[in-house]
């Protein structure tokens, strides 16, 4: 709806939205570099914090992008609560998808769904019964797939010399 506008003062609105607009596209490529560049020191703070030998879990979640909406609850406490509550395992890109659209996180990041996934796959109430599937572990006898024995990582490091 029209307001009756005369031609000068049109013209200028409609320059001021095209200046706005531009403006706008801007900042969308700068933000854009600038999650680039986040993504590959998180990336690098990883391997970094893996070398150590430290936990994933020693990592903030804030560092991976990742948000719980809720602060009583850890991003493991809702994997293994959304798991028990499933009852079945459950992709890692299933359980990112459902836990996004249930609004319990907001994520950021090239691959949110692996973001996610760095702040759980450690967890002892978890194992992996296929590869990216988790599920909850109900007894010791569990057994991750894929996962190497302490014996398999000594002869690998030993070839490698």
């Amino acid at each position: 709806m029209a307001l009756g506008l005369n031609d000068p003062l049109r013209k200028e609105l409609n320059e001021r939205a095209r200046v706005l607009r531009a403006e706008l596209e801007t900042l969308d490529r700068e933000i854009e570099a600038l999650h680039t560049q986040r993504s590959g020191k998180i990336d690098l703070l990883d391997h970094i914090v893996a070398l150590l030998g430290a936990p994933q879990s020693a990592l903030p979640d804030a560092v991976h992008g990742v948000q719980p909406v809720s602060s009583d609850e850890s991003i493991a406490d809702m994997v293994v609560a959304l798991l028990r509550e499933l009852g079945t395992p459950l992709h890692y890109r299933d359980i990112y998808e459902t836990l996004s659209k249930a609004g319990k996180v907001e994520m950021a990041g090239k691959d949110p769904a692996n973001s996610l996934l760095a702040r759980y796959f450690r967890d002892e109430r978890l194992y992996r019964p296929a590869r990216g599937t988790y599920a909850l572990r109900t007894s010791n006898r569990a057994v991750s797939v894929g996962g190497r024995t302490a014996t398999q990582r000594k002869s690998r490091t030993r070839r490698s010399r």
